[in-house]
């Protein structure tokens, strides 16, 4: 069982992988044995995920020639990815009456658009070697509605449709496409909330207790590896029960 979830000879690229989930996505495929690929839009960053022992590369999802650039970049390095991580993405809180155009637009683009760009920018890839796992990362509030939360509800959402489709067009090409849908996940993306509400969306959760990043990253390691062969266009909740309510 264990050699059916090491990643020895893989390459993974996580999108966002600069902090929170990616960053701890990132750590964990590289010790499961795949050279991986971690992005961020800072020099900083990058110089940094450098020095630990990542290759890390300029991306702006939001940005559809900065992923064209890096599509050409990594299959001139004949490092085009095998495993997929749709992370990256940006969560803010507003009533739908008070929710901008603007704030709507960037929202489904940097959450949404990007997932359909990076994977049809990598997926043809993993179909000539018959090998390939696209995973997005998606949300719980797709499921679970929660006030303030409706463009980056209808954002993971939108990914969860995608994604079922792409799966169905690529499964006999043994390229498996899946969401994970985590709960809430102690990572700075809350800092959009106060502590009130934090504890307040902490006592909605069952277990007790928001999630870590490094929760997140295990199911992901799951999935990427070739242990999770025969699953396929699901939406994998990783809540603390949140989904029961």
């Amino acid at each position: 069982m264990f050699e059916r979830l090491s990643l020895n000879g893989l390459i993974a690229l996580v999108s966002g992988g600069n902090r929170g989930i990616g960053y701890e996505v990132g750590r964990l495929l590289q010790k499961r044995g795949a050279r991986v690929i971690l992005t961020a839009r800072s020099e900083s960053d990058i110089k940094r995920l450098e020095q630990e022992g990542f290759i890390a590369e300029y991306l702006d999802v939001a940005d559809l020639v900065s992923i064209k650039s890096l599509q050409e970049r990594l299959k001139k390095a004949k490092m085009m990815p095998d495993i997929l991580v749709n992370n990256a993405g940006i969560g803010t809180m507003d009533l739908s009456v008070k929710l901008s155009a603007e704030k709507w637009s960037e929202t489904i683009t940097t959450n949404l658009n990007s997932a359909f760009e990076m994977t049809k920018s990598f997926i043809s890839h993993m179909a000539k070697k018959r090998y390939g796992r696209v995973i997005n990362i998606s949300s719980v509030l797709s499921h679970y509605p929660q006030k303030g939360f409706a463009h980056y509800s209808a954002s993971k959402a939108g990914i969860e449709g995608f994604m079922r489709v792409v799966a169905l067009e690529y499964a006999a090409k043994q390229v498996t496409v899946n969401s994970i849908c985590p709960g809430f996940v102690d990572t700075d993306m809350l800092s959009l909330l106060g502590e009130a509400q934090k504890a307040q969306f902490t006592q909605s959760i069952p277990v007790g207790y928001m999630a870590s990043a490094e929760d997140v990253a295990e199911m992901v390691a799951f999935v990427a590896s070739p242990a999770a062969r025969y699953m396929t266009g699901e939406c994998i909740q990783i809540n603390g029960g949140m989904y029961m309510r």
